[in-house]
């Protein structure tokens, strides 16, 4: 299970979380999701847009996690535990380090037929 039903499952399972695993093979975090893009498809403004955009959403988690509840208190708590504890909104060195390890390991295991060059906004 993944998604709302594994964070809300209580019943009798092995649990595995990924992003866990991933960190005590590796050292390093997992990187689920980032934006991506051409290098042309934004400028300096539509960047500074899209990080306003994380920091009034992280400041709305409470917000958030309420509206993702059904009504439910406790299920609202958990919410927001979550998206306190369990989600990076930063993008620093050691996320850039883990997500060319991941690519790295998905060339060794045949997964990808090369390690994908990567370039950060800012980095030019």
């Amino acid at each position: 299970m993944i998604g709302d039903v594994a964070l809300y499952y209580d019943g009798d399972a092995e649990r595995v979380d990924l992003g866990e695993a991933w960190s005590a093979s590796t050292g390093l975090p997992f990187v689920w999701a980032f934006w991506a893009g051409r290098p042309d498809a934004l400028d300096v403004a539509d960047v500074a847009r899209l990080q306003r955009a994380t920091d009034e959403g992280v400041k709305a988690i409470p917000e958030i996690a309420r509206s993702w509840s059904g009504g439910d208190p406790a299920r609202a708590a958990l919410n927001e535990r979550y998206l306190l504890d369990n989600i990076a909104y930063a993008f620093g060195e050691a996320e850039r380090a883990g997500l060319r390890e991941f690519h790295a390991r998905a060339q060794a295991a045949g997964l990808i037929a090369r390690v994908p060059e990567i370039h950060f906004y800012g980095d030019r």
